[in-house]
């Protein structure tokens, strides 16, 4: 793989959300786990709403991923088709389905992602409809999940930075913590409250009970270990 590489490709792109102030998003990138197979070429990053066209050539190769970018925002399946009518080798690495409902709602009429166009694709969702290959996020890889902390509390919420979980008499950080802090929470919990995708994941990959507070994304549907599920109006939840 590397000689084919080296021979077809000026450059590597790699292509997710870049938010620093959301710890999945940052850590998800499989840049981060295999930059040492990687080093030997010449690599760019993007961000996938903020994409450097002009840097993008035909010849080049696309690794989108990963992260929930199918079918949340027309810009973003936009952007990904774009990319595959203008490079002859866009590989999906771990993508997810993302369709928002009311608290998010994107609208209906996106443009549909030209899925036979990639050379390769997986995706983060398991089981999902599509029957396209399920690959984990390739953040499990991150060394911060062996860390071990001992038991401070039942329960603690980690909320989504843009949508507070209020009301409920817990300890709480947010997803815009970092990975260290997020991890060392996680494993002193014995029961994590979320409504972020990857505050599920990780307190599945440390083997935490998990509850998904007020599902709002298609993004929570297809995980290999299904979470607990709690709807709560006017955040009256009676967890105790």
């Amino acid at each position: 793989m590397r000689k084919s590489l080296r021979v077809t490709a000026q450059c590597i792109h790699f292509v997710n959300r870049i938010d620093n102030k959301n710890v999945g998003d940052w850590h998800c990138c499989p840049l981060n786990y295999f930059y040492d197979f990687f080093k030997d070429y010449n690599i760019m990053r993007h961000d996938i709403d903020y994409i450097e066209w002009e840097r993008i050539n035909r010849c080049d190769i696309v690794i989108i991923g990963a992260g929930g970018m199918l079918d949340v925002t027309a810009s973003f399946n936009a952007n990904i088709n774009r990319l595959l009518d203008k490079c002859e080798t866009v590989i999906a690495w771990s993508i997810g389905f993302n369709t928002h409902d009311t608290q998010w709602f994107q609208g209906e009429n996106f443009e549909p992602v030209k899925f036979n166009k990639f050379k390769l694709i997986s995706i983060r969702d398991y089981h999902h409809k599509s029957g396209l290959d399920w690959l984990p996020c390739p953040s499990a890889l991150a060394p911060e999940f062996a860390m071990t902390s001992e038991l401070k509390r039942k329960i603690g919420i980690i909320e989504h930075q843009n949508l507070p979980i209020i009301g409920l008499p817990y300890d709480k950080i947010s997803n815009a913590y970092n990975l260290h802090d997020v991890v060392e929470f996680i494993t002193s919990s014995e029961v994590i409250v979320t409504n972020s995708y990857h505050m599920v994941y990780f307190s599945q990959l440390l083997r935490k009970k998990v509850v998904v507070y007020n599902k709002f994304s298609t993004k929570f549907d297809c995980f290999k270990y299904q979470p607990e599920f709690v709807e709560c109006k006017n955040n009256d939840w009676g967890g105790g």
